[in-house]
This record gives structure tokens, sequence and C-alpha cells, in this order.
């Protein structure tokens, strides 16, 4: 081939079979899919490489791939306009909602249906009477748990900010049906509702789980909460 060509992006125009061939390593096995040659690689991205060192394409085929189709999508946000919050999380992680005692739960991959205790983070939302402090919901809660968890050991508490909003937090352990569990829940009130984002993982688990709990519930915001109308209006 004589001169150089310069062809428009052809990502889209390949087979299943060609895009499937795309360098890329599985991320469930340490299994290396087939390296299209350094020329495959530049055309398909529209540059071409006349002239030029093997070494220099290869990196510039590396570059050059990663604008050649749709990525994953790496986060999925839940957004209730009726509950007023969303969250962001990782697309691989379980989720339902409506669930009795959680607005949203949202389970890790990593783990076995048949556990006795499966790590969870969840979203509790409840409508309260009169609009409260965040201490005042906080200390209410946190009396009932003491309460009704078995072996009830505080860890952790304090005033804070979760993604700039004034919350209170709680990090305790806990037996569910004889496992050990551990705990960590932000408390926000909003008008008239309070909120309760938690992660609960086994007791042995927890510090592994925690940064993953605790990169979710940086992205919770309380978003559009009905305020409670005022003495005598509807």
């Amino acid at each position: 081939m004589s001169g150089t060509t310069t062809p428009p992006c052809a990502a889209g125009l390949l087979t299943r079979r060609e895009r499937a061939s795309i360098t890329r390593q599985d991320a469930f096995s340490s299994r290396w899919v087939r390296r299209p040659t350094a020329h495959e690689a530049v055309w398909r991205c529209g540059t071409s490489i006349a002239g030029w060192s093997l070494g220099a394409a290869a990196v510039l085929a590396a570059i050059g791939l990663a604008g050649c189709g749709p990525e994953a999508p790496k986060s999925e946000t839940y957004a209730s306009q009726a509950q007023g919050f969303s969250v962001t999380f990782p697309p691989d992680w379980g989720k339902t909602s409506g669930g009795v005692g959680m607005d949203l739960a949202l389970r890790p991959p990593d783990q076995a249906d048949g556990e006795a205790f499966r790590d969870v983070l969840f979203v509790h939302v409840e409508r309260l009477a009169d609009a409260m402090p965040p201490d005042d919901f906080f200390a209410v809660k946190s009396a009932l748990g003491k309460k009704a968890m078995p072996d009830y050991k505080e860890i952790e508490k304090g005033a804070v900010k979760l993604n700039g909003q004034d919350a209170r937090r709680l990090v305790w352990s806990y037996t569910h049906e004889e496992t050990p569990v551990q705990t960590m829940a932000y408390f926000l009130v909003s008008g008239s509702r309070g909120y309760m984002i938690a992660g609960s993982a086994r007791a042995e688990r927890f510090a592994q789980r925690r940064a993953a709990f605790e990169g979710i519930m940086a992205t919770f915001k309380v978003e559009g909460a009905a305020a409670p109308a005022a003495p005598g209006k509807s």
C-alpha cells in the first residue's frame, strides 16, 4: 500500500465477531481474548501508522481503542421522586425496592444466595409526624436499635456532612441469628421525612466492605422531599 490514508473510525462497521476480538481482560477471569494486530487496531480507529515503529503503533492502538465502540456503564443511579432521594452505585450490585423496612436495597455480587446473612446497603425513609432536628431523629432511631438488636455495641458516632448535607453517623455491632454483624448508618432529616442509609455486613467482612459502602453513601442526596405545611395551611 502506498501513501497514507486516514479513514473514519470504522468500529461501527465491524462484525460482531470482530468487535468481540478487541483487546480487553475479562472482569471475571484472567483469560485474555485475541489482541488485534497494530495495523488492525489503528485502521479501525482511523489513524495511519505508515513509517512508525511497531512499538509506537502498539501504544497508539491501545489509546485509540478506548474511543471505539460503547463502554460498559461504570455506575447506575436510583432516584425516587416519591421518596425524595437518589443514590449512585456499581451496576453489578443487585437492586430491589419497596421492601419492608427497606425502600431500596443494594447487594454486592460476590456472595452466595444461601448465606445465613447477606451483606446489604439499604435506604429507609419514614414520614415524621412533626419536623424534628437531626439530633432528635438520630436519638430515637439509635434507641430503638439498642432495644431490638441482640448484643448491641456502639462503635462510632458523631455529626458529619454527607454529600454536603447535615447527618449523624453511627457504627455498631450486633448478632443476627447467631451471626455477628456490623453496620454503619447515616441519619438525615429533610422537611417531614427522616432518612437512614445503612450498610450491614458480616463482622469478618465489614472492614472489606466499608470502603464500598462509604463510596455509595457519599452519593446519597435528598432532593425534592416535601416540607411540612405551615400551621393552618394545607
